[in-house]
């Protein structure tokens, strides 16, 4: 057997690796499955999300590092100074450049690289670890916000906020929050924060305008359509929209594993689908033999003697004769569905499920029968 293969029973792991493509968000992964068959509920607390003792020291480290250097290398980068520059002129030449002429969006927007490239290079080690947004900014810390895909730009007197020095040119007087929900956030970062927010939702402001429009005009159109005692979907005209729901009276969101390639799942756990006793009834009516003798007998012995004599010269006429007949005597069969409400006959199923469901016996009807009895 191949790792390839992932085999679990009872609740053990006998062959194969867990990865992505059976714990995350994919079609049939091992949570997908064990939600169908049980859905249970799960719990997730604060203390989820809480970060350890040696993911805070790490954390505190890489913020007070990024605090220290990430300003400063961006500005050494943008105006080609040297990497021993001290703060004076690295503040001179902020200033230099921003009150002359020359300071167009060029340079505005080379300094907001080299800033991003800077606190990337933190950024990236603190959230490493978490790979949910909302999981980040909880336990590490908000990042950097935006406006407009810039950074928060700076009024003519040189800063950003009232409460920052002129020129200041440290990440946080950039917009950069490296505080999170958990630890607190200061009063500049917040107003940050919020204004990054406000741009988001004025943008899902106007979508939701457009989008909950249509979403009426549909809801308006469908609001009187009711599935009916008789599986038909009607309006409220009681005109018929649909004979059957979905045309199979089948809910989608509810079907995912009545597939032919996850049949095999379904009866490797039937146990907990069907009792025990409930599924052996229906194997016994579905598959019993002991009758068939029993009824070939009463047939052979009570048939209509008319009938066999006209059924014996149907098949003695040419193609030709029975061509002649075969407008008169052909009938089309309602379906099953139509006559039987699935709700309340088991065996009352479409065509196309009948027919994944005869494809699969003869080549899994006796291995799966064996894994039963076992």
């Amino acid at each position: 057997m191949a790792d390839t293969n992932v085999i679990i029973r009872h609740g053990h792991l006998l062959s194969g690796l867990i990865d992505k493509a059976h714990c995350g968000s994919t079609l049939a992964s091992v949570i997908h499955c064990y939600y169908e068959l049980y859905r249970k509920r799960f719990t997730l607390g604060i203390e989820d999300v809480l970060l350890l003792s040696p993911g805070v020291s790490h954390r505190r480290r890489l913020i007070n590092q990024c605090r220290a250097q990430a300003g400063q290398k961006a500005l050494q980068k943008t105006f080609s100074l040297p990497e021993n520059s001290n703060e004076q002129i690295l503040i001179n030449e902020f200033a230099k450049a921003f009150c002359s002429k020359s300071f167009d969006e060029r340079i505005s927007k080379e300094m907001d690289i080299n800033y991003k490239i800077s606190i990337d290079e933190h950024q990236n080690q603190i959230v490493k670890q978490c790979s949910s947004v909302n999981a980040m900014q909880m336990s590490c810390l908000l990042g950097q916000q935006e406006l407009e895909g810039k950074r928060p730009p700076m009024i003519p007197s040189g800063r950003t906020l009232p409460s920052f020095r002129p020129y200041e040119y440290s990440l946080r007087s950039g917009g950069f929050v490296d505080g999170s929900f958990l630890s607190g956030i200061r009063p500049q970062e917040y107003f940050f924060h919020c204004m990054a927010g406000r741009e988001d939702l004025i943008d899902t402001a106007v979508k939701t305008a457009r989008i909950g429009y249509l979403q009426r005009c549909l809801m308006k159109h469908l609001e009187g359509l009711v599935v009916n005692y008789d599986l038909t979907v009607r309006d409220s005209d009681e005109s018929v929209i649909q004979f059957q729901y979905c045309e199979d009276g089948l809910a989608i969101e509810k079907c995912t594993y009545l597939k032919e390639a996850y049949y095999q799942y379904v009866v490797a756990n039937q146990s907990i689908i069907l009792r025990q006793d409930e599924y052996s009834r229906i194997i016994d009516i579905c598959g019993s033999t002991k009758e068939k003798p029993i009824i070939k007998t009463f047939k052979k012995i009570h048939i209509n003697e008319a009938r066999s004599i006209m059924v014996q010269t149907w098949r003695n006429l040419s193609d030709a004769k029975r061509q002649q007949y075969n407008h008169v005597v052909v009938k089309f069969y309602s379906p099953v569905t139509q006559n039987y409400l699935p709700a309340s006959n088991l065996v009352a199923i479409t065509e196309r499920l009948d027919d994944l469901i005869r494809n699969y016996i003869p080549t899994h009807g006796k291995l799966d029968q064996t894994n039963m009895d076992k």
